[in-house]
C-alpha cells in the first residue's frame, strides 16, 4: 500500500502573519480548500454536486458538520491531517479498506481520531484520500 501524508497547520504561516490567531485563520482556510478540492477535483468519477464524503460509520457523512468541526479549531499546531491511501491492490470496498486501516491507526496512536474520506476512482491508480481532525474527539 502507498500512503502519503501531510498536514495543514498555523505554524506553517505564522512567519507570513502577525498573530497566532491569524496563522490559525489561514490554516484553516486551507483545510477548507483541502476538503472543496479531493470533493470537487475533475474526473469520470465526479459526480454531480462533488464526491460523497464518508466517515468510520457513515457512507454519507455530514459534510458541512466537518466543517463546521475545522473552524471551530484553534490551535498553534495542526488543523488538519492529509492522508492519501493507495492499496496495492483496488479493494472491492475502498470505504470498507479504509476504516478498517483508521480503525488500526485509531489503535495504534491510542487515540479516537475523527476524520472523513473521499473515494478518487478518477485514475489508473484508485485511491482514498483521508482528512483528519488535528486533534482527537477529546481535545
Amino acid at each position: 500500500m502507498i500512503v502519503k501524508g501531510g498536514y495543514n497547520s498555523s505554524t506553517k504561516y505564522k512567519s507570513r502573519v502577525v498573530s497566532w490567531k491569524a496563522a490559525n485563520f489561514k490554516a484553516i482556510g486551507a483545510s477548507l480548500g483541502h476538503l472543496k478540492y479531493i470533493k470537487n477535483r475533475p474526473g469520470d468519477d465526479k459526480e454531480k454536486g462533488g464526491r460523497e464524503f464518508f466517515d468510520s460509520e457513515n457512507d454519507r457523512a455530514d459534510e458541512k458538520e466537518f466543517q463546521d468541526a475545522i473552524k471551530r479549531i484553534k490551535t498553534n499546531g495542526p488543523v488538519i491531517h492529509k492522508i492519501m491511501l493507495g492499496p496495492d491492490v483496488t479493494p472491492v470496498d475502498q470505504k470498507k479498506f479504509t476504516r478498517e486501516v483508521m480503525k488500526e491507526l485509531a489503535e495504534r496512536k491510542g487515540q479516537d481520531l475523527r476524520w472523513q474520506a473521499v473515494e478518487h476512482r478518477n485514475t489508473d491508480n484508485p485511491h482514498i484520500h483521508v482528512v483528519v481532525l488535528g486533534k482527537d474527539r477529546d481535545g
